[in-house]
Protein backbone atom coordinates (compact mmCIF):
# COMPACT_ATOMS: atom_id res chain seq x y z
CA UNK A 1 0.00 0.00 0.00
CA UNK A 2 3.01 2.25 0.54
CA UNK A 3 4.54 1.57 -2.50
CA UNK A 4 1.29 2.59 -4.45
CA UNK A 5 0.98 5.70 -2.39
CA UNK A 6 3.97 6.74 -3.10
CA UNK A 7 3.43 6.51 -6.84
CA UNK A 8 0.20 8.55 -6.64
CA UNK A 9 2.25 11.17 -5.05
CA UNK A 10 5.10 11.24 -7.84
CA UNK A 11 2.71 11.27 -10.51
CA UNK A 12 0.82 13.85 -8.87
CA UNK A 13 4.07 15.45 -8.32
CA UNK A 14 5.23 15.33 -11.63
CA UNK A 15 1.65 16.28 -13.66
CA UNK A 16 1.21 19.24 -11.00
CA UNK A 17 4.81 20.56 -11.87
CA UNK A 18 3.94 19.83 -15.27
CA UNK A 19 0.48 21.66 -15.51
CA UNK A 20 2.82 24.54 -12.90
CA UNK A 21 4.93 25.12 -15.67
CA UNK A 22 2.52 25.17 -18.41
CA UNK A 23 0.26 27.99 -17.02
CA UNK A 24 2.94 30.00 -15.20
CA UNK A 25 6.36 29.10 -16.39
CA UNK A 26 8.39 31.89 -18.15
CA UNK A 27 7.18 30.52 -21.13
CA UNK A 28 3.56 29.66 -20.00
CA UNK A 29 0.72 30.71 -21.18
CA UNK A 30 0.54 33.46 -18.80
CA UNK A 31 3.81 34.79 -20.19
CA UNK A 32 2.53 34.32 -23.74
CA UNK A 33 -0.67 36.61 -23.10
CA UNK A 34 1.97 39.76 -21.90
CA UNK A 35 3.88 38.66 -25.25
CA UNK A 36 0.33 39.46 -27.36
CA UNK A 37 -0.41 42.56 -25.56
CA UNK A 38 3.38 43.70 -26.60
CA UNK A 39 3.02 42.39 -30.15
CA UNK A 40 -0.72 44.35 -30.11
CA UNK A 41 1.03 47.58 -28.63
CA UNK A 42 4.12 47.30 -30.94
CA UNK A 43 1.67 47.17 -33.64
CA UNK A 44 0.04 49.77 -32.73
CA UNK A 45 2.98 52.30 -32.30
CA UNK A 46 4.06 51.16 -36.22
CA UNK A 47 0.45 52.86 -37.20
CA UNK A 48 2.04 55.81 -35.48
CA UNK A 49 5.02 56.03 -36.72
CA UNK A 50 3.80 55.42 -40.44
CA UNK A 51 1.02 58.59 -39.49
CA UNK A 52 4.47 60.19 -38.28
CA UNK A 53 6.81 59.36 -41.61
CA UNK A 54 3.63 60.73 -43.92
CA UNK A 55 3.92 64.19 -42.04
CA UNK A 56 7.80 64.30 -42.07
CA UNK A 57 7.13 63.25 -45.91
CA UNK A 58 4.69 66.02 -46.48
CA UNK A 59 6.62 68.75 -44.81
CA UNK A 60 9.69 67.56 -46.37
CA UNK A 61 7.95 68.35 -49.94
CA UNK A 62 6.32 71.31 -48.81
CA UNK A 63 10.00 72.43 -47.68
CA UNK A 64 11.55 71.54 -51.20
CA UNK A 65 8.61 73.39 -53.48
CA UNK A 66 6.67 75.48 -51.24
CA UNK A 67 8.52 79.45 -51.17
CA UNK A 68 5.94 80.57 -47.81
CA UNK A 69 6.96 77.23 -45.99
CA UNK A 70 10.51 77.65 -46.30
CA UNK A 71 10.47 81.23 -45.52
CA UNK A 72 8.57 79.99 -42.52
CA UNK A 73 11.01 77.37 -41.54
CA UNK A 74 14.18 79.23 -42.20
CA UNK A 75 12.64 82.20 -39.74
CA UNK A 76 11.52 79.55 -37.19
CA UNK A 77 15.31 78.30 -37.00
CA UNK A 78 16.88 81.81 -37.08
CA UNK A 79 17.56 82.75 -40.53
CA UNK A 80 16.75 86.05 -41.49
CA UNK A 81 17.21 88.70 -44.65
CA UNK A 82 19.42 91.46 -44.23
CA UNK A 83 16.89 94.00 -43.71
CA UNK A 84 15.16 92.13 -40.37
CA UNK A 85 16.44 92.18 -36.75
CA UNK A 86 15.63 89.57 -33.85
CA UNK A 87 12.94 91.07 -30.63
CA UNK A 88 13.30 89.32 -27.88
CA UNK A 89 11.42 89.63 -25.03
CA UNK A 90 12.10 88.62 -21.81
CA UNK A 91 10.74 85.81 -20.28
CA UNK A 92 9.37 84.04 -23.28
CA UNK A 93 10.81 81.02 -24.16
CA UNK A 94 12.56 80.92 -27.53
CA UNK A 95 10.92 78.66 -29.91
CA UNK A 96 13.72 75.69 -30.51
CA UNK A 97 12.89 73.16 -33.52
CA UNK A 98 11.50 69.67 -31.96
CA UNK A 99 13.55 67.15 -32.80
CA UNK A 100 12.27 63.97 -33.45
CA UNK A 101 13.66 60.36 -32.01
CA UNK A 102 12.00 57.41 -32.91
CA UNK A 103 13.61 55.52 -30.26
CA UNK A 104 12.61 57.38 -27.12
CA UNK A 105 9.10 56.62 -28.41
CA UNK A 106 9.62 52.89 -28.83
CA UNK A 107 7.44 51.32 -26.23
CA UNK A 108 9.38 48.82 -23.64
CA UNK A 109 7.83 45.87 -22.01
CA UNK A 110 6.45 46.07 -19.11
CA UNK A 111 8.74 44.62 -16.59
CA UNK A 112 6.43 41.06 -15.02
CA UNK A 113 7.69 39.46 -12.17
CA UNK A 114 8.56 35.57 -13.09
CA UNK A 115 7.49 33.10 -11.40
CA UNK A 116 10.44 30.88 -9.99
CA UNK A 117 11.17 27.18 -11.19
CA UNK A 118 11.91 26.40 -7.33
CA UNK A 119 8.39 27.79 -6.19
CA UNK A 120 6.84 25.62 -8.85
CA UNK A 121 8.98 23.14 -7.59
CA UNK A 122 7.81 23.63 -3.92
CA UNK A 123 4.24 23.93 -5.14
CA UNK A 124 3.60 20.63 -6.97
CA UNK A 125 6.18 18.93 -4.25
CA UNK A 126 3.35 20.17 -1.31
CA UNK A 127 0.62 18.80 -3.69
CA UNK A 128 2.73 15.41 -4.02
CA UNK A 129 2.85 15.13 -0.15
CA UNK A 130 -0.70 16.20 0.69
CA UNK A 131 -1.92 13.88 -2.02
CA UNK A 132 0.28 10.78 -0.77
CA UNK A 133 -1.42 11.95 2.69
CA UNK A 134 -4.97 11.48 1.56
CA UNK A 135 -4.03 8.15 -0.24
CA UNK A 136 -2.69 6.69 2.94
CA UNK A 137 -5.47 8.07 5.20
CA UNK A 138 -8.01 6.48 2.50
CA UNK A 139 -6.29 2.73 2.62
CA UNK A 140 -6.15 3.32 6.49
CA UNK A 141 -10.06 4.33 6.72
CA UNK A 142 -10.76 1.39 3.81
CA UNK A 143 -9.25 -1.20 6.28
Amino acid sequence: MTLKSLGIAACVTVWSYLLLTFAFGERGIVAYGRVEQYRDELRAHIELLETDRDRLAATAERLQTDPEQIRIESRRIGYLRPDEGIIRIPGRPSSEPQIERPGDKLPRPERHAVVDRSLLRALALCLGLLSFVLVQTIFRASR
